[in-house]
Parts: C-alpha cells; structure tokens; sequence
C-alpha cells in the first residue's frame, strides 16, 4: 500500500500545512459552536473532531509549531 503523500507528491510541510490548517479550523469552529446556537450535542462532536486533530498534531511533537503557525493565520 502506497502512502498517501507518495502518491499525491506531498512533503511534509504540505503535510503539516494540511494538518495545521484543518487544527485551526476545528479549533474555531468548537469556541464559536455555542455562539452559533449549536446544540450541546453538536458542541460536543465539534469539541471530538478538534481533539482528533490535536491529538495527531501532539503524538508527531508538533505543538509548539502548530502554537506558533496558528497566530500568524
């Protein structure tokens, strides 16, 4: 089985671009779900798909980066 990033020609920093991004944009969707009359069940599955993302973004050490990449969006 081929890697996704071979066969799409990604580098990491594509990788980590993707990563970031799709971090950033969980993230503010979970801090503005109740403001946007979201359900507390929705909250609740918004909140799940921000800590899956995180949870990949802290197991490769990404943290700090990910910290400092997100301020400058």
């Amino acid at each position: 089985m081929r890697r996704f990033s071979e066969e799409h020609d990604l580098s990491l920093s594509d990788l980590k671009t993707i990563i970031f991004d799709r971090g950033r944009k969980e993230l503010e969707a979970y801090t503005h779900a109740k403001e946007r009359g979201y359900s507390d069940y929705d909250v609740e599955n918004q909140r799940l798909r921000y800590i899956a993302i995180w949870v990949v973004i802290e197991e490769a050490g990404l943290e700090e980066e990910f910290g400092h990449w997100k301020v400058q969006k």
